[in-house]
């Protein structure tokens, strides 16, 4: 039986690098004044960028470290961030936040139930 590890890692990888991607081009913003949509000033757009970037590097060091609840924690941060810097009809914004849910469907602890087992008394030894 081959393990599912190569199939998560490719998913992985190929996420972060459509996530990487998107976050390059998601320069649209709501207005404060309405629902109209307005350029980024070059500081605002590295600052988002930036918090966006560091999201992502913490979505990939809790995926290293299989840590499942905080990688999901993470991935629901990236996307409200996301949400909440994007506008709706943002179509690079609207396939980030469909690559983080599609990510959110991976769980990085083993599924089997004797590993489950074995690896939980692990952790009441320690």
């Amino acid at each position: 039986m081959k393990s599912p590890l190569p199939s998560i890692r490719n998913t992985l990888l190929d996420s972060w690098d459509d996530l990487l991607g998107a976050m390059k081009q998601l320069v649209l913003v709501r207005s404060n004044s309405d629902s109209q949509i307005q350029k980024l000033k070059s500081e605002e757009k590295e600052i988002v960028q930036s918090l966006l970037r560091l999201n992502f590097e913490l979505i990939r060091f809790y995926a290293l470290q299989n840590s499942d609840d905080n990688y999901q924690t993470a991935l629901n941060d990236g996307i409200e961030k996301i949400k909440g810097q994007y506008s709706d009809q943002n179509e690079i914004a609207v396939q980030a936040i469909n690559d983080l849910l599609l990510l959110k469907e991976l769980t990085l602890k083993p599924e089997i139930k004797e590993i489950g087992e074995a690896l939980l008394l692990m952790q009441v030894d320690e």
